[in-house]
């Protein structure tokens, strides 16, 4: 039997103030369209999203599947993935220590496993909000 693919994200919305990244501490939900299920969208990436008659930036903090027959919920969709974050696997591609180390320097690992972009994706999400 074919697995079911991730067909819902859980993202917080997020803002600039006085050259500051705020995010904002509420769960929003948000459908991925079936075109989009390939992009592999995962926890720290930055989507768009349509929201309240307009488009928006999020940070994607959980991706789930939902069976929508059965919860009846209906949520608007993503329209696109901005910016991604790096998996340990993906790590696994520098070829020695301090390609890695370098690689790193730029990243937080949380413990599940998804290295955060760290200063340089509040510095992305600031440029992103100033130009949306």
């Amino acid at each position: 039997m074919e697995q079911k693919s991730l067909n819902t994200i859980i993202a917080h919305h997020f803002f600039v103030r006085d050259e500051r990244v705020i995010i904002i501490d509420k769960d929003y939900y948000w459908h991925i369209p079936k075109n989009l299920r390939n992009v592999n969208i995962i926890p720290g990436d930055v989507v768009r999203v349509s929201a309240e008659q307009r488009q928006e930036l999020a940070i994607v903090t959980k991706v789930f599947r939902e069976e929508i027959e059965e919860t009846s919920r209906l949520y608007k969709p993503v329209i696109g993935r901005i910016s991604q974050t790096i998996t340990k696997k993906q790590l696994q591609k520098y070829s020695n220590i301090s390609e890695k180390r370098k690689a790193l320097s730029k990243f937080l690992l949380a413990a599940d496993g998804i290295i955060k972009p760290l200063e340089e994706t509040l510095k992305l999400l600031y440029e992103l909000k100033k130009l949306s």
